[in-house]
């Protein structure tokens, strides 16, 4: 099985920064990008398939369509058996938190700005997903 990275955030310096270190800790060689939750939906309900796995990384806080109502479209189609969400943002609100903790989909949080170790975490979170699916 493989795997699509995908970066859902409208900040293009954070976009730079994890695209980089995701290629450099060799997480994928070229992760998708879209600035916003509704760019992201419309590519993954074209593209989705059980077969694949899907590692997200979303920002909470964008134009259009924020990652609150991503999370939400999400589950019209998508299995969280396949479809990991990372929660990468600016917000450091215990609420926000505490909300996407009880997401299936959600299996972290990180507070912005990610940095190598963020991107290690990632991979042992998303190895020991995909072992105990």
């Amino acid at each position: 099985m493989s795997h699509q990275v995908i970066i859902v955030d409208d900040d293009p310096v954070v976009v730079l920064m994890m695209k980089h270190l995701i290629i450099r800790h060799e997480l994928s060689a070229a992760p998708l990008v879209f600035r916003n939750g509704l760019e992201a939906i419309q590519f993954l309900e074209k593209d989705y398939t059980r077969e694949e796995n899907y590692i997200i990384l979303l920002d909470l806080n964008m134009p259009v369509m924020d990652g609150w109502k991503f999370l939400e479209a999400l589950k019209a189609f998508a299995s969280p058996e396949n479809t990991m969400v990372f929660i990468v943002t600016s917000s450091s609100d215990k609420t926000d938190k505490e909300s996407v903790g009880t997401n299936e989909f959600v299996l972290d949080f990180f507070i912005k700005p990610i940095v190598s170790d963020t991107v290690l975490s990632l991979k042992v979170l998303i190895d020991k997903h995909l072992v105990n699916k």
